[in-house]
């Protein structure tokens, strides 16, 4: 079976070399390892035809309102230790005999509430990190994947060093 090539209209030639290339280039960009010209110029085009910056924008809002969030909860638990030394103390300087070891017991209690509410806040903002990832990946931004993979982190930031310049 023999095609004849010539018999081929220009327009379907160039259709199906376009959708080749395309193809080709989608295959580049889903593969790259590193920042390259195809990548900035795939950005290029999404921060013009997409709404990359707003979503950008939304995200950063989301995070500061939960670093907000989170450092006035952290703050609460300080000063309600801070309240229940201070009256400690206030009770020794009055007089009254306290136990030598309830300061030491309320800093740890402290320390510890302390270390737990780190601990949220390191989980919230793998929270935040998963949610602009996806919300990436929705736009098809290179480079973008949910993970936690530490290279894979550095080459995100990167990205979103450039776009945030652009903000």
């Amino acid at each position: 079976m023999n095609i004849d090539f010539s018999s081929i209209r220009q327009d379907v030639i160039n259709q199906v070399r376009a959708e080749y290339l395309q193809k080709e280039e989608e295959k580049v960009l889903k593969n790259a390892t590193s920042v390259t010209p195809e990548v900035l110029v795939k950005l290029g085009s999404l921060v013009k035809e997409t709404n990359l910056l707003q979503v950008l924008k939304d995200c950063k809002r989301r995070q500061d309102r939960k670093e907000k969030e989170l450092f006035a909860q952290r703050q609460a638990i300080e000063a309600k230790f801070k309240k229940q030394k201070d009256a400690i103390l206030t009770k020794e300087m009055l007089g009254v005999k306290v136990d030598p070891s309830e300061l030491k017991k309320l800093e740890k209690e402290k320390d510890k509430k302390l270390h737990i509410m780190d601990l949220l806040v390191l989980k919230e903002m793998d929270k935040e990190v998963k949610y602009l990832q996806q919300e990436f990946v929705n736009l098809e931004v290179p480079l973008f994947r949910v993970t936690q993979d530490p290279k894979q982190l550095k080459l995100q930031q990167k990205i979103l060093n450039m776009l945030q310049d652009m903000l």
